[in-house]
């Protein structure tokens, strides 16, 4: 995943937060986050990719896993 993967190459005082809508997504990053021994750098939020509960500007790098996001891009 581009987070695991991420993480290894960016400052060690980089924060994380991952966002899915589904549960079992999250509890799945979170027990690879804990193996790989970077629990303590994520935060994990059920969510809407479309509806972010973030002000703008929150992040220095945003990734998307999938590019099926109903509604995100508009055709």
């Amino acid at each position: 995943h581009w987070g695991g993967l991420l993480a290894r190459v960016v400052p060690e005082h980089a924060q994380w937060t991952g966002v899915d809508r589904e549960v079992v997504s999250l509890k799945r990053a979170e027990q690879r986050a804990a193996k790989q021994g970077m629990a303590y750098r994520w935060k994990f939020l059920e969510g809407d990719a479309t509806q972010l509960p973030f002000e703008d500007s929150s992040f220095d790098l945003v990734t998307c896993q999938t590019g099926d996001v109903p509604g995100l891009v508009e055709t």
